[in-house]
């Protein structure tokens, strides 16, 4: 980022930091952070082991572009939107529950916790034993028939 003293109206003046490159968003100084972050939630909260990456968006205060988000122990590349949020993308990998902390120059936010939960594996049944197996799953209470109907589409004349 550059730094630009610039002018809004007579007599005016703003110090604004403006970007190096077209990707990254011109930033009003005096709405910098002032003290550490403070993390509100992030968005999503929780994803299956092994899915797709996916972009997390992080909401909060006191964030600037030098701010760093850890997710575990590890540092992740973040993008800066503005004071008030921030984003990355995570990798699923392994079930756990990882804490994500984002640092500014004044310190650390407290640990929000993101949650990779396990997926169960399917199980193939045998076309024989499906009835009982949907009986067990009815007691069980992990059974929810579908209900779908199929209408035909007028024939156009």
């Amino acid at each position: 980022m550059m730094g630009v003293d610039s002018i809004n109206e007579p007599g005016q003046r703003t110090n604004m930091l403006f970007p190096q490159s077209i990707n990254e968003p011109a930033v009003d100084v005096d709405s910098l952070p002032k003290g550490p972050p403070t993390v509100d939630g992030l968005n999503p909260a929780e994803a299956a082991a092994g899915g797709p990456d996916l972009l997390m968006v992080i909401h909060g205060t006191n964030f600037s572009p030098m701010s760093e988000i850890k997710f575990g122990s590890t540092v992740l590349p973040t993008t800066f939107e503005k004071p008030t949020k921030i984003n990355t993308t995570v990798t699923p990998a392994v079930a756990g529950v990882y804490p994500v902390i984002v640092r500014n120059e004044f310190g650390e936010s407290a640990p929000v916790d993101f949650t990779v939960t396990e997926v169960e594996e399917a199980r193939a049944i045998d076309p024989d034993d499906l009835d009982e197996e949907i009986a067990e799953a009815e007691e069980e209470g992990d059974f929810k028939p579908l209900h779908a109907t199929h209408k035909r589409k007028p024939k156009r004349r």
